[in-house]
């Protein structure tokens, strides 16, 4: 009894050295074909290769065909992660170039060009004010004369007399002639047509400011008439007072 125990307990070990030599010859070969150099035909990296290294062995009751997928797949995987991080770098590389492209070129222009380009820009800065000031002035003249015609009444004033004004001015008197007025020469009449300004009697309510503004960005050259007395003699001459009329004018001519 004793010596069949004892043989029992040999053969009981030496099976058991020979599964772990058989555990790791196998162990030994899978790690082999999952290796960097063996996969590094295929272009994987090494990195990728070792985590191939290190991937689970498949179950042995798999079939052969779904085995060899999953070893493929095994080692595609790195290389579709490394095309993917090609293609991030190609666009990143991509949208560099386009943002430098998109830069202006500064090269070659010499400083006379960039003075007068900046001249230039000066200029078309000025011209740009200058027309925004003439189209303020123009709509305060549209608003002032729709005023006017909202607050029209239904009889209108009686028109002066021209022939009396003719008698005391020693002049032939035209209705609504602004260069009558001290001043007043036939540019400046027809700057303020221009304006809206056509009788004595909407001369008579423009005031002395929105004048100053329409002079200022004219075309008119220096010196520069003063508009302050325009509506007191427009007034007097829409009123038909020729006399007070001569008398300031003459006044005016004396200073």
């Amino acid at each position: 009894m004793p010596y069949i125990l004892g043989t029992l307990l040999v053969w009981f070990v030496a099976a058991a050295a020979l599964g772990v030599v058989i555990g790791w010859v196998a162990h030994s070969v899978f790690r082999g074909a999952a290796s960097p150099r063996a996969v590094a035909q295929v272009g994987v990296s090494a990195s990728d290769a070792t985590a191939m290294a290190v991937a689970p062995v498949r179950d042995p009751a798999i079939p052969a065909d779904v085995d060899e997928l999953w070893n493929r797949s095994a080692v595609l995987e790195p290389a579709a992660r490394q095309r993917d991080r090609l293609h991030h770098e190609l666009n990143a590389r991509r949208t560099g170039a386009s943002a430098t492209a998109a830069q202006p070129v500064q090269d070659g222009v010499s400083h006379e060009q960039f003075e007068a380009v900046r001249a230039e820009c000066t200029a078309l800065r000025s011209l740009v004010h200058r027309h925004e000031a003439t189209l303020g002035v123009q709509q305060a003249t549209i608003e002032r004369l729709q005023r006017q015609l909202d607050t029209v009444p239904a009889d209108a004033p009686p028109s002066p007399d021209l022939d009396s004004g003719t008698a005391v001015l020693g002049r032939s008197v035209t209705l609504d002639d602004l260069t009558v007025i001290v001043g007043i020469d036939a540019e400046l009449e027809a700057l303020c047509h221009r304006h809206g300004i056509l009788t004595w009697r909407q001369l008579a309510t423009i005031p002395i400011s929105e004048l100053r503004t329409m002079l200022e960005t004219s075309d008119l050259i220096a010196p520069m008439p003063d508009p302050s007395s325009w509506p007191t003699l427009a007034r007097l001459l829409a009123q038909g007072n020729w006399e007070q009329f001569k008398n300031v004018s003459e006044g005016m001519y004396r200073t």
